[in-house]
């Protein structure tokens, strides 16, 4: 239980400071409770202005490459191989280098449609 209030509280203690840093302020007419609104909807807004950026840079990377990627602006991307022992042996040796990309087998995808799939953050 005591894990869970700090957390909370670390939370609250963050969204006051991007709060305080967003309104360049602190002033005692501003509430608390706007603050962390603030703080947090500001975190939100650099968190999705990243992933965006990461998103580009990835479709960037796979095309410059030679790589089969579905095409879309979603945080979740896939990279379509095909072959199911060749899925496998790409996680393998990604594992190895301590790297953990999820392959997709049927039967989630038809037979000779698999792929990896990354959430980029």
């Amino acid at each position: 239980m005591f894990i869970i209030g700090a957390i909370i509280f670390t939370l609250y203690i963050i969204g006051l400071i991007f709060g305080a840093l967003v309104l360049d302020m602190w002033s005692a007419e501003t509430s608390p409770k706007a603050l962390i609104g603030i703080g947090w909807t500001a975190l939100l807004l650099i968190g999705l202005f990243y992933t965006e950026k990461n998103i580009i840079l990835f479709k960037e990377l796979a095309s410059n490459n030679g790589i089969n990627i579905n095409i879309s602006d979603s945080p979740i991307q896939t990279i379509h191989i095909g072959d199911p022992n060749k899925v496998m042996d790409i996680h393998r040796e990604a594992l190895r280098s301590n790297i953990y990309i999820q392959p997709i087998r049927y039967p989630t995808v038809p037979i000779n449609k698999e792929l990896f799939m990354k959430k980029l953050a």
